[in-house]
């Protein structure tokens, strides 16, 4: 068993293919606002050992598992097994994070220069949100969904379920960010 963290898996490279047999996008608020709330829990070590009180003291807080087959991974594809649901989940919380750095970027980079941060580091910041984690579907169709979706993730998508669930997820995803930064 291989552990990496969500950095990790975005930093692989790799192209996170669905295969046919996977089941469509389907979680909803509850699911997207829990895997919202346990990220960012992960950041307060003492919060996430107050959760985990009573199960012992564990060095990392891991997501659920996230399964693959590998035997794509030399054509730099890894065919999800199980895990669909929070790496597309994933994905959106990067599509959205992204966005927002690219409405600010400017101001941000500013900011980086005034920290004195590295040139490179800022580059590699910018270039890690915007194309290191994707996602696409063995089945054309849903491959064509997904894509359409992905073309303006604002906007709910009623076209068919997939895209439906997709798209109110992102909004649940906007919703959360904005509630937390009041």
């Amino acid at each position: 068993i291989l552990q990496l963290t969500v950095e990790e898996i975005i930093n692989t490279g790799f192209i996170f293919k669905i295969p046919d047999y996977q089941r469509g996008y389907r979680w909803g608020e509850t699911e997207v606002k829990d895997l919202l709330t346990d990220i960012n829990e992960i950041k307060d070590p003492e919060k996430t050992i107050e959760i985990l009180s009573g199960k012992g003291i564990i060095e990392k807080y891991c997501l659920q598992p996230v399964v693959f087959d590998t035997c794509e991974e030399s054509n730099n594809y890894m065919i999800v097994v199980d895990g669909q649901q929070r790496l597309t989940t994933l994905y959106l919380i990067i599509s959205y994070v992204s966005k927002i750095i690219s409405k600010y970027k400017e101001k941000l980079e500013d900011r980086f220069r005034e920290e004195n941060i590295d040139e490179k580091i800022i580059s590699k910041l910018f270039k890690t949100f915007e194309t290191l984690y994707s996602l696409e579907y063995v089945n054309e169709e849903r491959e064509n969904i997904f894509k359409n979706v992905k073309q303006n993730l604002d906007i709910i998508n009623k076209d068919n379920i997939d895209a439906y669930y997709i798209s109110t997820a992102y909004s649940y995803i906007k919703n959360w960010a904005t509630d937390q930064t009041k």
